[in-house]
């Protein structure tokens, strides 16, 4: 209990002021950078050497890596702004993220967010009840296929995974040390049965 509220007195609130306009994301798939910006109070995307602010996004994308030492999320995907959202697309011809062995967590509402005095993420699944010692973990980062939610009446810097999620916490192919989520799609549940079974 005691991490719990170590984990939620670093809420970052958004800015309530106006973004403004922003010119478009470039065209085609981009690798990006999905981060919160302390000083503006937004979050913001990184691409093509430029960068845009949001408070609401949607879509879907890749999740190759995470910065832990700065809390940054590392994407692949396509982009657009439209007024104050960030839409993303998955690029059509990216492989499915392998499934990987470990703890799986049931397809849910999956709360994000970057827990500074760690320098770790943590992972929430909003359906559970908030007590329970299931509900949340503390990951050394996410890689995967990544179905995201944060709808602009969500003032505080939480993104959302809409899938299930396996935990590998002996270690699997792309980290032998263990413990990241790897995210996944509804539509890969039966194969998630398979591998698991």
């Amino acid at each position: 209990m005691v991490l719990e509220r170590a984990v939620e007195s670093e809420a970052q609130f958004q800015n309530s002021a106006p973004i403004g306009p922003q010119s478009q994301i470039p065209l085609g798939v981009h690798d990006m950078i999905v981060s919160w910006d302390r000083q503006e109070g937004y979050m913001s995307v990184r691409a093509a050497g430029d960068r845009w602010w949001f408070k609401e996004m949607l879509g879907s994308a890749v999740l190759t890596d995470t910065d832990n030492a700065v809390g940054r999320l590392h994407i692949t995907a396509k982009g657009e702004i439209n007024g104050e959202q960030l839409v993303l697309w998955r690029p059509s011809n990216a492989p499915p993220h392998p499934m990987v062995r470990g703890t799986r967590r049931d397809i849910s509402y999956n709360r994000l967010c970057y827990f500074r005095a760690e320098q770790q993420w943590r992972l929430r699944d909003e359906r559970m009840a908030w007590n329970s010692p299931e509900a949340l973990r503390i990951l050394p980062g996410y890689v995967g296929d990544w179905n995201i939610e944060w709808p602009q009446s969500d003032t505080v810097a939480h993104l959302f995974h809409q899938g299930f999620v396996v935990i590998c916490d002996t270690g699997c192919f792309m980290h032998p040390h263990g413990g990241y989520g790897h995210f996944y799609t509804s539509d890969r549940w039966e194969e998630a049965n398979a591998t698991h079974s």
